[in-house]
């Protein structure tokens, strides 16, 4: 865009040359090891903010807290990244997301059970 009008048409996108996303993994209990006391905190709805949670994330379910596990897959399995998330929703049952176009999974809850059938729910619907 210059000066308000487009200096280039767009041809639009060629879905057919993405690979369909079918993860062939499965998850357990090994999956939900939250090493690490540092979390992201949202302070908006764009804005984070590094902090230290108080928790204990051995045990698998978060209870009365603004908190809840995170988890980031790759669309093979192969790697995740585990935290925490504070004041992201105070009211939520499994967020189980392939938000790009790369595959990759987000996971959001309080409880890990409820995490790995959100990612089986997921899966089922790909």
């Amino acid at each position: 865009m210059r000066g308000g009008q487009a200096t280039e048409s767009f041809n639009g996108v060629d879905w057919a040359k993405l690979q369909k996303f079918k993860p062939q993994f499965k998850l357990d209990d090994s999956d939900f090891t939250f090493l690490s006391t540092t979390g992201i905190q949202m302070l908006s709805d764009v804005i984070t903010k590094v902090y230290e949670t108080e928790l204990d994330l051995s045990k698998s379910i978060i209870r009365f807290s603004y908190e809840c596990f995170l988890v980031l897959l790759d669309r093979h399995g192969k790697w995740r990244v585990n935290t925490v998330m504070k004041s992201f929703a105070d009211n939520l049952i499994g967020f189980a997301s392939s938000y790009s176009n790369m595959g990759d999974v987000l996971l959001i809850e309080w409880d890990w059970q409820v995490l790995k059938r959100a990612f089986d729910e997921m899966k089922r619907y790909l």
